[in-house]
């Protein structure tokens, strides 16, 4: 069996093996070294001017990589003499058992490491230093200061081996996720590959909420994009329960609490105030009769079940009113990794404090945008963002609102999926169907897209799908 160095937070042997395997097999080995480290993830400054070097060279075709070669560079850069002269240089191809060449992408790895603990470490200091003497009135902003610091360092540290993005690495996860899709097919059929909406309508145009999506719902004040979401999530949370009651039905092992549930992030409204919303819609009951006590012998019946029914699932929610999108990202991972979160809801756009002060607002809404796709990517599940209208609607003879009306910068439609309209034609005119709704799918980077009337139920903040009869219109 080869042996492997150790890994230490400074790992001077495995950098030197590292500069000793591109000496000994030249252009091979920085083939591979040049995958997992820089120049920066070397903690000695002698091995950190060498690799300069060799990288240089690299760069330039250079086909020998030799000690000789490397000690010319060094001449000419005029380090030479920084890093220990040739004779440092070339104790770096050392007799040591445990250098073998041939390991040389296992000796990259542990050198990146290594440079990854240094880099928190580097943080950790960084944040206790804003942290000491600060006021208390200050540890919002150095919290969030912090977050950011921590998550900038994981996306400039995280590497992806290059191997794995040919299409010989890639056809087997595909085939993978289209064999799972086919297999849900055949025994759920009818249900969306994504979660469910909790609208059939909807799923048969986008398929369900997939992951990796960023999907906006959008509407005019008052309209009901909250009551929208909380549907959505009711759904989803109840299918994720349904699905691991089937699990542990049939003696599976499964988690504590059901997986692919719902974190909604509710930065206008408080928690409980959208957990009672929730109440009213699971027990179909008239929100200002439970607001003021009003409830009959049977209405209290249906609200215990109806409290029984949720308390169940796996459905969070976070009522802090201050948020940004690094605190948010934060929460969720963890929530991602602790309890297997299905879906991200974040209620509303507008009101995500931006961490970039010195930008216009339209460019800090580009960036909240784009970070919350890259959220999605990296949890690899739904994020669904609520978004406010402008009044252009109201100031045109067609009321229907557009993917221009979309409020505060264009970034929103670039960067979502999907783009979801409620539109309540009452709103312009009280006679124009009363009670009723088009969800319109502005925008379905999946599918075609459409309209779906549906049923408002406002006592109850409830919607529902119109008639069987009834047919949604999709176009392409």
């Amino acid at each position: 069996m080869e042996l492997v160095p150790t890994f230490t937070p400074q790992d001077i042997h495995n950098e030197r093996y590292v500069l000793g395997s591109i000496l000994v097999d030249e252009n091979l080995a920085m083939d591979e070294v040049v995958r997992f480290v820089t120049a920066e993830s070397f903690a000695l400054p002698q091995h950190r001017r060498i690799f300069e070097a060799m990288q240089a060279m690299y760069q330039r075709g250079e086909r020998s990589l030799d000690i000789a070669a490397v000690v010319a560079e060094l001449g000419r850069r005029g380090t030479l003499e920084a890093v220990g002269g040739a004779d440092y240089v070339r104790l770096t191809v050392l007799d040591d058992p445990y250098f073998k060449p041939i390991n040389v992408q296992g000796y990259a790895n542990l050198v990146h490491r290594a440079h990854q603990l240094r880099t928190v470490r580097e943080v950790g200091e960084e944040i206790l230093r804003m942290a000491t003497g600060a006021r208390a009135q200050d540890a919002d902003e150095i919290v969030e200061a912090a977050v950011r610091r921590l998550t900038e360092t994981g996306a400039e540290m995280g590497g992806r081996n290059m191997a794995d993005m040919f299409a010989d690495k890639l056809l087997p996860r595909t085939f993978e996720r289209i064999f799972e899709r086919m297999e849900k097919a055949g025994d759920e059929s009818g249900l969306p590959s994504g979660l469910p909406s909790g609208f059939p309508s909807l799923d048969r145009l986008t398929n369900g909420f997939n992951p990796s999506e960023l999907i906006v719902v959008a509407a005019r004040t008052g309209v009901g994009k909250t009551a929208l979401v909380c549907n959505f999530a009711l759904a989803v949370a109840r299918a994720g329960l349904a699905n691991w009651q089937r699990r542990k039905d049939s003696g599976q092992e499964v988690p504590q609490k059901p997986e692919k549930g719902v974190m909604i992030f509710s930065l206008e409204q408080a928690d409980t105030e959208l957990m009672q919303r929730m109440l009213c819609i699971s027990a179909k009951l008239d929100g200002q009769k439970l607001l003021r006590g009003e409830l009959d012998q049977q209405q209290q019946f249906e609200l215990t079940d109806a409290t029984n029914t949720i308390a169940p699932m796996s459905l969070a929610v976070d009522g802090s009113p201050r948020q940004t999108v690094s605190s948010i990202a934060s929460l969720a991972k963890r929530a991602k990794r602790t309890y297997g979160i299905g879906m991200i809801v974040i209620d509303y756009l507008g009101l995500i404090e931006s961490e970039s002060k010195n930008l216009d607002r339209h460019l800090q809404v580009a960036e909240m945008t784009r970070r919350l796709k890259v959220l999605a990517k990296e949890l690899q599940i739904p994020v669904m963002l609520l978004a406010q209208l402008s009044r252009s609607p109201a100031q045109r003879e067609d009321k229907r609102p557009r993917l221009t009306d979309l409020r505060e910068s264009g970034a929103i439609e670039q960067d979502a999926d999907s783009v979801l309209f409620i539109h309540r034609p009452s709103e312009f005119d009280e006679k124009d169907r009363p009670g009723e709704v088009d969800l319109i799918v502005a925008k379905n980077r999946a599918g075609p897209k459409g309209t779906i009337p549906l049923v408002w139920m406002p006592h109850c903040v409830k919607f529902g799908e119109k008639a069987p009869e009834q047919e949604y219109s999709a176009n392409f």
